[in-house]
Order: C-alpha cells, then structure tokens, then sequence
C-alpha cells in the first residue's frame, strides 16, 4: 500500500531543471516519494500520489545496443551524435538515414530492400549475439544517469514485424505477413529475432538500475491497422509474448510504442501481457479506448489543449482532466502522454501535478 501524503504547495519548488533526450529542459520538482516510485506504484499497484507523466520517465537508449545508433536516438551518460554521423548501417546491412526535421532515422531511401523474399534469409543475414556486447563496460559508464530518481525506460527499436519491414520494404512486407510461402520463413526469423530481444532484457536487467522496457512496433495507419488483426495474432502475437513474458521474469514492466489506429490490436497487446500502451491521440478514439481496455492495460493520455492556452483555461483544463481520470485511477489508471515532441502550456504539467496530488491524496 502507498502511504498517503496531503498535497503541500513546497512541492512545486524546483529541486533542479535536467535536460531531457539531449535538449528538452524537465523540472524536477520537490515530491514526496521518487518519480520512480510513484510511477511503479500505479502500473503495479493502481496507486499513486500523482498522475505520472512521460517526463517522470527516463528514457534510456545505451550504445552498446546497435540499433540505437541507427535510429540517432542514443540517450545515455555519453550519446551518441546523429548529426555528426547520419548516415549509420545496422547489422543486417540496411543503411539508415538521420532526419534532423522529426529527430529520428528512416530506411536510406535512395536504397533498394536489403532482401526481395524472407526465403532464404539465413543465407544472407546473420543475427548477433547480444551476449557479446560490452555490458559491463556500459553498465558501470551508465550508473549515474540511471541514479537521480526517473522511472527508467530502455527503449528497444525495430520491433518484431519492422524488422520484416526494413529488410523487405513496407509493401513487400505486408504482402509477405499472408502470402502461405513467405510465412514459414518469417516464422524460422522472428523466431531468431525473439531470442535476440531476450538477450538484450537478460544483460540489460543485470548490469542497469531500468524499470520498463519500451518496445517499438507500429501497427497501424491514421485510419486502421496495417494488418488484420489475426494476421498480427498469427505472425507477431507468440513472438511478443515471448518478450513480454521474458521482461516479466527479469523485474521489467512492458510498455508498448505502436503508432497508428490501433483499437482492433489492443486486445492483442492485452493477451501478451502488455503493461503500458500510449494510443496515438490523432488516430484513436482514446476516451472509448479507455473505457473499453483502461481496466486492463495502463494508458497514456494526451491532455489535448492548446500550446497558446491562457493560464486560466489552462487551470480549467487540468481541473476537468483531473476529475476525469482520477475518480477511477483504483481501477483504471493512466499516465500524461505529455511527451517530449508535443506542444503544450508551459504550466500545464505543474497544474496536472497539483490538481492529481490533491485528488490522490
């Protein structure tokens, strides 16, 4: 059980401004219990003082992971530079491109896929061995970025079917998730692919203070899934719950990344065992999400208000969001998807934070 704490406005004293993913300024503020704390507490327990936002999250994207480097994401005690390198080639040989404009990295579209067919992929691509890698080394460089308090989220991209979809193209790998020849070989690589990921959990677990794996795999369109949904649960659902279950037994909670309408997937996240799922805001009808699978999975919530609000819609906002998702936060708790990229109120944060302690406490 969470110890009750009654809201005291010394809390809103900064304690220290960080700088989060490489630029964005994030203020700590004087809280009773750690942002770790607080954050664990209402996926386990359905309990919380305040509710969590994406910036009590400390996202995590270590070097010694390949895959970071190519998507020009690297957060950690010594990042990497996307801009000084932007062109970067990930183990299977697809070069991928920086974008400074959207801070992320795409297949280097000037190239043609790296394979035409998954049938004799083995013969082409090698899949490493995280076992391999320098985890202590980047263990023991991270301790201190891991330490301050975040609750810690080592992101994992190229999930399951964008795998499939950068080596193949995306049309060719749609095409290949239901063609009755293909299948057979996507099967024989998620099955490598899967091992691999649970590598990557059982070292990252060992040597790094980490609370949530973020796993990365979109799904959908802005209008509907890329796939029906038994075709997901058919090509990528045993894979992820593999992972999941593989975060579960090393201390891990699991949130999924999975941009697009997703409402026909959820279900299959929920049968996986998924934590955590942040619908996209524009392609989701989050409220109706939330009513139907907010028992059943944590959701992030986009507080949908205007970067240019006053303070006193602002204040208004953040009353009626507050009253909205806490009286039910025993059974179905969220977090503020009031991430990084977006735009928002430069109070809005401060006044979620007050308005939730008030209506937890």
């Amino acid at each position: 059980m969470l110890e009750k704490i009654k809201f005291d406005e010394q809390e809103l004293e900064v304690k220290r401004v960080d700088t989060l993913y490489g630029f964005l300024p994030n203020k700590v503020y004087n809280t009773p219990i750690s942002m770790k704390e607080n954050f664990a507490s209402a996926v386990k327990n359905k309990e919380a003082l305040w509710i969590p936002s994406f910036n009590d999250q400390k996202l995590f994207t270590p070097k010694v992971a390949e895959d970071n480097l190519c998507h020009g994401f690297s957060c950690e005690a010594n990042p990497f530079n996307p801009f000084e390198t932007p062109l970067v080639t990930d183990f299977f040989g697809v070069e991928w491109m920086f974008e400074a404009s959207c801070n992320g990295s795409i297949e280097n579209p000037a190239n043609p896929p790296r394979l035409d067919t998954m049938e004799g992929w083995e013969k082409e691509l090698t899949v490493p061995d995280p076992d391999k890698w320098d985890w202590e080394g980047s263990g023991e460089e991270n301790k201190g970025y891991l330490s301050d308090g975040y609750f810690n989220s080592m992101w994992q991209f190229n999930g399951l079917f964008e795998r499939v979809r950068s080596l193949l193209g995306f049309v060719n790998a749609l095409t290949a998730m239901i063609d009755e020849d293909e299948k057979p070989h996507i099967h024989a690589f998620l099955e490598q692919m899967t091992e691999y990921y649970k590598k990557i959990i059982r070292n990252a677990t060992r040597v790094y203070d980490i609370d949530l794996l973020f796993f990365h795999d979109d799904w959908g369109t802005q209008r509907a899934p890329f796939m029906n949904p038994e075709t997901t649960r058919e090509m990528i659902k045993p894979y992820l719950k593999q992972i999941v279950d593989c975060a579960h037994e090393n201390g891990l909670l699991f949130q999924m990344h999975s941009c697009g309408c997703n409402r026909g997937n959820v279900e299959i996240m929920i049968e996986c065992g998924v934590d955590i799922y942040a619908p996209q805001a524009n392609a989701n009808e989050v409220d109706k999400m939330y009513e139907d699978f907010g028992d059943q999975i944590m959701l992030g919530i986009t507080p949908e208000i205007n970067a240019h609000a006053s303070e006193m819609e602002v204040q208004e906002f953040c009353k009626r969001f507050v009253d909205h998702f806490a009286k039910d936060f025993k059974t179905r708790p969220i977090y503020t998807e009031d991430a990084f990229f977006m735009e928002f109120p430069p109070t809005l944060r401060e006044n979620l934070y007050r308005y939730s302690r008030e209506a937890l406490s």
